[in-house]
């Protein structure tokens, strides 16, 4: 047992997602009794067993679904008995347990909204990384909130952080030139969120050049540029706020409107032409 939970907690610090079956019920003549435990990664590989054959092979094959629904589930499957096709000599319910590695947010640049950003980002449990190719601005001691700070350039973003579709990446670089170079790199990923700090113009500018490269219009929706959502912030620490309920909206789901308009009855009559009392 002790493998399988050390197991577990190696794949989700490799920022793996996995599916950790466990029985918990069995009906009549079973391999495995209440209680074992297996792993079973998104590929298909397995740690431990709850009782080989047939039924661990479909137990295998659930599992890999449940990771890719990102759902847990109980579920039961019967014991074929060999000796009577067609009958089944037992049966066995386990839970398959779901468990995906921590959010993470990589912000490429370590300036004054990179600083804001991780202040807040661990407080929503986003595992946090900052790249940098300055020394002096990817240091712990400017980022003491974060796992990771990596000195490198935007354009070696790949070679150093293993991006996936549980990362959003904030680019903030201090020159223009960085911002594309980060952002035609990281397009090539599958991170969930990709956002670039930079005014209207200089957007406009960088995806005409990233496009006149090659890079097509799909992949150039992806960009949430201009970043962050309209609230009014002015501030580096509004910024921040504005962009993490953005990273929340493509992450999570949600409309990004108020609650009040959603919820609210006094407000949806007043909203729809009567008055409120």
């Amino acid at each position: 047992m002790e493998e399988i939970y050390a197991a577990a907690a190696a794949a989700l610090a490799a920022g793996k997602a996995i599916c950790v079956v466990t029985v918990i019920a069995v009906h009549g003549s079973t391999p495995r009794g209440i209680g074992a435990k297996m792993i079973v990664y998104a590929d298909g590989q397995t740690a431990g067993t709850v009782g080989g054959g047939i039924v661990e092979a479909q137990v295998v094959q659930d599992a890999g679904e449940a990771i890719r629904q990102q759902l847990s589930r109980v579920q039961r499957y019967d014991l074929p008995d060999e000796m009577h096709p067609g009958a089944s000599k037992g049966a066995v319910e386990v839970f398959l347990d779901v468990s995906l590695p921590r959010r993470e947010l990589l912000l490429v640049g370590g300036g004054h909204i990179a600083q804001a950003l991780a202040q807040f980002a661990p407080l929503l449990g986003y595992r946090l990384i900052v790249l940098d190719p300055r020394p002096g601005f990817a240091t712990q001691e400017r980022f003491p909130t974060a796992d990771r700070t990596i000195v490198a350039s935007p354009s070696d973003i790949r070679d150093v952080v293993q991006i996936t579709d549980r990362t959003a990446v904030v680019i903030a670089t201090w020159a223009h030139e960085q911002d594309e170079a980060a952002l035609q790199t990281v397009l090539q990923t599958p991170a969930a969120y990709i956002g670039v700090v930079s005014s209207r113009q200089k957007v406009h500018a960088m995806l005409a050049s990233l496009q006149a490269a090659g890079v097509s219009e799909a992949q150039l929706a992806r960009v949430y540029a201009p970043v962050g959502l309209d609230i009014g912030s002015e501030t580096p620490a509004e910024i921040a706020l504005s962009i993490l309920a953005e990273i929340m909206l493509a992450m999570r789901g949600g409309t990004g409107r108020s609650l009040r308009e959603a919820r609210n009855p006094l407000f949806q009559k007043t909203a729809g032409g009567e008055k409120g009392a």
